[in-house]
């Protein structure tokens, strides 16, 4: 009788560590799928943002080289989000002379660094997950809803080239600046395009004296005292 209880504990317990085997076995080979999965995912969206990032750059010096006049404006909208609220001022443009400076400053602007792949961050990823009736699965997480307004990235003060006509084809910010540690770095974005034509834009890096040229050049300082004439209202 002992020998027989014995042997049921013996086959027990070969049951429980078989089934524990199978179980390891299967959460392994999902955890394998699982990294497989977010390696691919990751590598593929950080070609995209590289491939984008090229391609944005690429664009900006497309329409520069478009370009044939400027103007330094103020665009409002209709709403608070887009300046409605702000003073109307009137454009100051640049002279033949001051287009071609200004042209000549942007033109040496070089693309900020290309994207990492570590700086990645994927909207979902996959997990493990144990369920009691099939065991371990991969398991995508769901990807959180993303509101972007149209206009998040349009800029209301601004350098307007435009073509012959007076279209915009390219805008330069006027106060839109990047920062580090407090300290202001050599970038502007640049941007195109428009609510109903989907408006895209890129940063672009200018070397030290190109930048403290653009920002301190005559035709922004004659439109920076108008901004700063209706900031005080």
């Amino acid at each position: 009788m002992k020998n027989l209880r014995n042997i049921s504990v013996l086959l027990l317990m070969l049951s429980l560590s078989s089934c524990f085997y199978q179980q390891q076995q299967q959460h392994d080979l999902v955890m394998a799928e699982v990294i497989h999965y977010n390696d691919a995912h990751i590598n593929e969206l950080h070609a995209n943002a590289v491939k984008t990032h090229r391609e944005s750059y690429a664009a900006f010096r497309n329409l520069l080289a478009k370009a044939e006049k400027a103007s330094w404006v103020r665009e409002r909208g209709d709403c608070c989000c887009t300046g409605a609220e702000l003073d109307p001022l009137s454009p100051s443009p640049l002279s033949k002379k001051e287009f071609r400076e200004v042209v000549e400053l942007l033109s040496q602007a070089q693309a900020e660094p290309a994207p990492r792949r570590e700086d990645m961050k994927p909207e979902k990823l996959a997990s493990a997950m144990w369920h009691e009736e099939t065991g371990w699965q991969m398991n995508l997480e769901p990807a959180p809803m993303i509101i972007m307004p149209p206009w998040a990235d349009l800029q209301i003060d601004k350098l307007s080239l435009q073509n012959a006509k007076g279209e915009e084809l390219l805008s330069i910010s006027y106060d839109f600046n990047r920062k580090e540690k407090g300290k202001e770095l050599n970038f502007v974005k640049a941007g195109w395009g428009g609510v109903e034509t989907s408006y895209q834009g890129c940063w672009i890096e200018l070397p030290g004296d190109a930048y403290s040229r653009f920002q301190n050049h005559p035709a922004r300082l004659r439109f920076k005292k108008k901004v700063d004439a209706a900031d005080k209202d």
